[in-house]
């Protein structure tokens, strides 16, 4: 079974810290890929999506990175 390769990538401007809400500039903590296959359909798809750590810029937050 041939899979087709779908790959993306975009790094937002802002996101929100899900530890204590701040709405802040993304600062990059690392990043890692996740490869998702669906096979459901007519054609198989293998997606590889990159997924970001964000460094929260709050000093009282308990959450020092998170997921975005």
């Amino acid at each position: 079974m041939k899979l087709k390769l779908v790959e993306f990538k975009r790094e937002p401007k802002k996101c929100i810290c899900p530890g204590c809400g701040l709405k802040q500039r993304f600062k990059s903590n690392g990043r890692y890929f996740k490869t998702i296959k669906d096979l459901s359909m007519d054609k198989p798809l293998k997606l590889k999506a990159e997924v970001l750590r964000a460094k929260c810029l709050n000093q009282a937050c308990s959450l020092k990175s998170f997921t975005r």
